[in-house]
């Protein structure tokens, strides 16, 4: 896994929003309304991910993908 936050879904759609330390998942965690503490750590993916299960979380991610606010962040990450 690179430095930079990758994204998985399974095929009951869980969307896992993964990192290889927490805090690159922290400002996901803000822009989505979410408590950082629930980001766990993953055994199988071996990174800190952040679980979006239920419909209201999964559509509040994708405005936010719309936005285009992802691409922004990322941006700035890289530069």
């Amino acid at each position: 896994m690179s430095a930079a936050i990758d994204i998985y879904n399974d095929n009951n759609g869980t969307v896992y929003i993964a990192g290889e330390v927490r805090r690159q998942i922290f400002w996901i965690c803000e822009a989505l309304g979410k408590d950082r503490r629930q980001i766990r750590y993953n055994q199988d993916l071996k990174c800190h991910v952040l679980v979006l299960s239920s419909d209201a979380d999964k559509k509040v991610f994708k405005k936010f993908l719309s936005q285009n606010k992802w691409q922004k962040k990322r941006g700035k990450r890289h530069n």
